[in-house]
């Protein structure tokens, strides 16, 4: 744990370092911040709040026998994104605790739960990505071979945790067990092929949203980016939530726009520009409200402690 923690720090440390290197060698990008105006924040945080409500509706139609309200799930997704902001994968650490303490929803559940957005969130991007590539190949505007490879062998294990999974004999070790429940969790949930439909559906409404807010943005920072661009750091951007080594994943956005700005032919420096700018205008609503839904959820934990010990 220890090792892990000093890991942690001086990667965020390099990654701060870096940046601030990267702005302090590019200081004549912060003139395009004057064509960015209220109404364009403002749109932005407002597609921000659609696109965790669709989170946190992908969760309660995942989990929807697992008595959890809907509006805790879309305050669990604003709580998430502020105590992500402190340590990496903190708030999956903290919606675990609520879910477990509040709802008595146990850790192979909540596992699932994840497992599920996850697997739909992979596999729909990997998709989406795909069809864009080809496109862009198409229009020879990138010879990125090694993408699509990348891309299908997404598309095959994503597909094959989705629709092949299958419980494993059990040893005496409690891990193989717990991953077993897990397993055993999605069984149940992949039956359901409309639910499994219809949470794709959510994921390409959400990534609709995310190249939304890229496109408005992109233009403002200097970067005459298409729709087809957008789309393809959407994608970036929706897979990201899927990685936490970071607060923030500060950095890990960042260096993934980098490295495909070459592919959909941008520039690296006004993507990683674009990317930073985006990711301001997106602490405004956790850091505002996320404070009060953190205190509201640790009430509701304590008083379910305080009962538990009458």
């Amino acid at each position: 744990m220890k090792n892990g923690k000093i890991f942690s720090y001086t990667l965020n440390t390099i990654i701060i370092f870096a940046l601030g290197y990267f702005l302090f060698n590019n200081v004549h990008l912060f003139k395009n911040l004057l064509n960015i105006n209220t109404i364009d924040i403002a749109l932005i945080i407002i597609m921000q709040a659609i696109y965790l409500w669709f989170a946190g509706y992908s969760s309660y139609l995942i989990g929807i026998k697992l008595g959890v309200k809907i509006k805790d799930f879309f305050a669990l997704q604003i709580a998430n994104r502020f105590f992500n902001l402190i340590l990496p994968s903190g708030g999956a650490v903290f919606r675990a605790i609520y879910l477990k303490n509040v709802y008595k929803l146990s850790y192979s559940k909540y596992v699932t739960l994840l497992l599920g957005t996850y697997l739909v969130t992979i596999f729909t991007s990997a998709t989406i990505s795909l069809v864009i590539i080809i496109y862009l190949l198409n229009i020879k505007a990138t010879r990125s071979l090694q993408t699509i490879a990348a891309t299908l062998i997404a598309i095959i294990i994503a597909s094959l945790f989705i629709f092949r999974t299958k419980p494993f004999k059990t040893t005496k070790w409690k891990i193989s067990k717990n991953i077993n429940k897990v397993i055993q969790g999605w069984e149940k949930i992949k039956k359901h092929k409309k639910l499994i439909g219809f949470l794709i559906l959510l994921s390409i409404i959400s990534l609709i949203i995310l190249a939304a807010r890229l496109y408005i943005i992109l233009p403002a920072t200097g970067t005459g980016a298409s729709i087809t661009q957008a789309c393809f750091l959407a994608i970036i951007t929706f897979l990201t939530t899927v990685i936490s080594i970071t607060p923030g994943n500060i950095g890990v956005r960042e260096i993934l726009f980098a490295a495909s700005s070459h592919t959909i032919g941008i520039g690296y420096e006004e993507a990683i520009f674009a990317s930073l700018v985006l990711r301001v205008i997106s602490y405004i609503l956790p850091l505002t409200t996320g404070p009060f839904i953190y205190r509201n959820m640790q009430n509701r934990i304590t008083k379910n402690l305080r009962n538990e010990k009458i």
